[in-house]
């Protein structure tokens, strides 16, 4: 989990018995945190009585971090949340300023 590829060894978490130590990545965006950032959402969209909804966390390079889905969910909501999620993070904003910026130009979306 998290281990670099050993170019000695070919596989993560290998060595190959050389001794050679393998480092570890660091995360832009941990896993703890993407699983409190869902909690959170899930848990106000169930105080603000909002249909069942899925919630996904990426890294600053566009990689799953967390998804989750709550019970009774649309089918598509796990492909919306990833679009929407890539769509913030490729444009460097938050899909609620992308909508008002957007707003006059639903061709552009």
């Amino acid at each position: 989990t998290g281990a670099a590829l050993s170019p000695a060894a070919g596989m993560a978490g290998g060595g190959g018995g050389s001794g050679e130590k393998l480092r570890k990545f660091r995360p832009s965006m941990p896993l703890e945190t993407a699983s409190s950032i869902i909690d959170e959402s899930i848990k106000l969209a169930r105080q603000h009585d909002i249909l069942p909804l899925a919630v996904v966390v990426l890294d600053a390079g566009g990689q799953i971090v967390a998804v989750k889905r709550q019970d009774g969910s649309a089918v598509m909501r796990v492909d919306i949340a990833m679009g929407k999620a890539y769509g913030a993070l490729s444009m460097g904003m938050p899909t609620t300023q992308l909508r008002e910026r957007l707003g006059g130009r639903p061709s552009f979306m």
